[in-house]
Parts: structure tokens; C-alpha cells; sequence
């Protein structure tokens, strides 16, 4: 499938879930506010680091694997029930965890024990998310995108609906309930797919491919990385807001990031379905130089223009997408933006990394950004509030695309046949 055709279904899946954050978040906003914007990113934190815990560790090396299995069924059935087995062994292990310790980690994550039955029901429920993760990304690394798309756009009405429904009647606790639930139906949407495929799934098989799990563990060394820590940056960064100021606070900047996210969905869409499978598979530096290039050309006037777009009118944005108590969130937007832009830029580049697994280069760079993130963030906020926030933001970016622009440029000039996975 080529770029134009892959992007047409990543666009379509990325629109329904974009259309998706902007009704979600609209729903948030009217039903609970912005202390109720700073919860729920709380919750959505945590879940994406027990997403690594329970199976979500292996997905960037089941996006690159199926791509490469993608003629050979009986490959690609080994590699998907790995995988799937190792899911559901890890988020049982993780389940039981979080539901025992469920009283300590709703006073940690939320400074506040209301929501501890919340994370029993995420506990119990959590082999759905894991499982929703491997099958998108097998779906992925196969190209067979209508169904990645077919996929996302029920998760996303789904989501619209539930938290309509439970917001209304229980705010908070309805919208993180919603969630949940919401993960537990696509379940079923999912094994649906699958069972499309050329794929034979014997999930309660005893044995398990020791080498093929070695290989998505490995590969996905680098995905751990970034998804311990990026989450748990945030995390700390959100009890530090509302611990020195409020979880109103927290809202303001959670409402900024989520406006970042949903405005960016298409292009970091595009970038994860196209350009990790074709950087995986050229092995000429000069046509992944080429490809690289290209990407460049479509891709950053596209978010410039919609960074830009949307800074001039940022306060109907706000008004639109959340309410008037947002307004004061206005002098968030010029740092963010131009942060945006530099974030996209760094992630054309960086793909190379996880496509070429170049292990020691990606773990480094991400915990090196990741404190510069947390400590920039901390010693803006401390001079300019919340706005700080973003400012941190925005600078941490720019280092980021230097350093991984500047790596680029020396990979670039060695034989990639002649380059170690390192």
C-alpha cells in the first residue's frame, strides 16, 4: 500500500478518533470542568504505563514482524499468539496488582481515595486494552488499514456515546468508567477482525515461541523507553501542579495537551502506519534519505498551517471545544504550537531509530529529554505558572530535534549494511 493510499485510511481512522477528542472533550468540560480535564489525564497516564506492564511492550516489535511475515502465515500466526499469550499472561500478573493495591494507587495517581473502585473495574478489564493494541498494530505492520480504520472509528463512537451517557448521570466516575467499558466492548470488535485474517490464534495453547518472543522483546526495548517515561513525566508533573496550585491548574494544561494531540493525530498517524514499515524495509541510505525528505515536504507545511490556524484562533477553539473557564488558558498556545512543530519534525527523524533499532541512541535520547522535560518544566513553573509549562515544552523539542537531527545526519553517511543495531 503506498503513502497516498495509506494515509487516506490512517486520515479516516485518525478523523473519526480526532472528531471523537473533540466531542469527549466538550462532554468533559460541560460535565465536570477543568479539575475533571486534570483527572482524567491522570488516568489516562497510568493507563498507558500499565499498557507497557501488560502486553503493550511487544507492539512496535508486532508492527515491524507482521510486515515482514506478511506472506507466510504460519509466521505470522506464531508471532501474533506470542504475543498475545505474553498479553494476557502479563496483564493478569498486572490486573491482580492493580486491583490489591487499588486504595494506595487511587491516593497516589488522584490525592484522593473516591476513585479506588475504578481502578478494581481497570484491573479486571485490563487484557482488552492490551489485546486492542496487538491487533491494531498486526494490522498495521500488514497494511490491511480498512480494518485498522473500521476498527477505530467504532472505538471512537463508542467512546463519544459512553462517556455521554455516564458523564451526564455520574461526571468524574462516569467519564473514567466510560473508558473502561469502552475498551471492553472494542475487545469483542477486535477478535471479530482477527478472525478475518489468515491468522490461527490458540491463545490457551501451552507452549510459546521462546525466540519469537525474544525478538519482540528486544526490538521493543526502545518502545519501553518511551512509554515509562514519557507517562510517568506527566504523572509527576500533574501532582506537582496540584500540589503547588490546583487541579484546575492541571486542567488548563491537560485541555492544551489535549488540543496538541487531537490537531496532531493525523500527521503522527501517518508517520506511525507509513513511515516505521517503509524506513524498516529500505536498506539503501539514499532512498531513506529520499524517503525522509519526502515525508518533510508533506508533512510540516501541514502542521504549521494547522498549528497556525489554529493560534489565531485559539480563542474560539477554546470556546468551541470546552468553555469560557478555559479562556485563561490563551497564553498557553504560542509556545505549544511552535513546540508542536519541532515535535513532528523530531518524529519524522526518529522513526529511523525504532525502524533500524537503534537501541542504545533511542533509550538515551528519551530519558535525557524526558528529565530535561520534568526539570525545564518545574523550574519554568516555578517563574511563569502554567504557562511554563509549555514553554518547557516547547525548548525541550527543540533540543530533542537537534540531537536526533544531528545523529541522522552521521547514520546517513555510513552504509546502512555496515551499521550495528545498537
Amino acid at each position: 500500500m503506498n503513502f497516498w493510499k495509506t494515509s487516506f485510511w490512517a486520515t479516516l481512522s485518525t478523523v473519526a478518533r480526532l472528531a471523537s477528542q473533540f466531542v469527549v472533550a466538550k462532554l468533559i468540560a460541560v460535565f465536570g470542568g477543568p479539575a475533571t480535564f486534570g483527572i482524567v489525564g491522570q488516568f489516562q497516564s497510568f493507563v498507558s504505563l500499565l499498557q507497557l506492564s501488560n502486553g503493550g511492550i511487544v507492539s512496535s516489535g508486532v508492527t515491524k514482524y507482521s510486515s515482514e511475515y506478511s506472506e507466510s502465515p504460519e509466521q505470522l500466526s506464531r508471532l501474533a499468539n506470542t504475543a498475545l499469550k505474553f498479553g494476557l499472561v502479563a496483564s493478569t500478573l498486572s490486573g491482580i496488582l492493580v486491583v490489591f493495591f487499588s486504595k494506595f494507587l487511587s491516593g497516589y495517581i488522584f490525592q484522593s481515595l473516591e476513585y479506588r473502585w475504578i481502578l478494581v473495574a481497570f484491573g479486571l478489564t485490563l487484557f482488552g486494552y492490551t489485546f486492542n493494541q496487538i491487533v491494531l498494530s498486526l494490522f498495521n505492520g500488514l497494511n490491511q488499514m480498512k480494518k485498522y480504520a473500521a476498527i477505530s472509528v467504532i472505538g471512537a463512537v463508542l467512546s463519544v456515546v459512553l462517556i455521554g451517557i455516564f458523564g451526564y448521570f455520574y461526571t468524574t466516575k462516569g467519564v473514567l468508567f466510560a473508558f473502561i467499558l469502552s475498551q471492553v466492548i472494542l475487545f469483542g470488535v477486535g477478535l471479530f477482525f482477527l478472525k478475518k485474517t489468515p491468522i490461527r490464534l490458540q491463545l490457551f495453547a501451552p507452549s510459546i515461541d521462546r525466540l519469537q518472543l525474544k525478538q519482540l522483546l528486544s526490538f521493543s526495548l526502545m518502545s519501553v523507553t518511551s512509554v515509562i517515561a514519557t507517562p510517568m513525566a506527566q504523572l509527576f508533573l500533574r501532582n506537582y501542579v496540584a500540589g503547588h496550585s490546583s487541579w484546575a491548574e492541571v486542567g488548563y494544561w491537560q485541555a492544551m495537551v489535549r488540543i496538541s494531540d487531537a490537531y496532531l493525530m493525523i500527521i503522527t498517524m501517518i508517520i506511525s502506519t507509513y513511515a516505521l514499515p517503509k524506513y524498516a524495509r529500505i536498506s539503501c541510505n539514499k532512498e531513506l534519505a529520499t524517503e525522509i525528505s519526502q515525508l518533510f515536504k508533506r508533512l510540516i507545511p501541514i502542521a504549521v498551517g494547522m498549528a497556525g490556524g489554529i493560534y489565531i484562533l485559539k480563542k474560539y477553539v477554546i470556546l468551541i471545544l470546552f468553555s469560557s473557564e478555559f479562556l485563561v488558558m490563551k497564553p498557553l498556545f504560542l509556545f505549544q504550537l511552535i513546540g508542536d512543530v519541532f515535535k513532528i519534525s523530531s518524529w519524522i527523524m526518529a522513526n529511523v531509530l525504532v525502524a533500524k533499532a537503534k537501541i542504545k541512541v533511542y533509550i538515551v535520547l528519551e530519558l535525557i529529554f524526558t528529565v530535561s522535560f520534568v526539570l525545564l518544566s518545574v523550574l519554568f513553573f516555578q517563574h511563569s505558572a502554567i504557562k511554563g509549562l509549555s514553554m518547557a515544552f516547547c525548548l525541550n523539542y527543540i533540543g530533542y530535534f537537534v540531537a536526533v537531527g544531528t545523529w541522522l545526519y552521521f547514520f546517513l553517511k555510513k552504509p546502512l549494511a555496515t551499521q550495528p543495531n545498537t
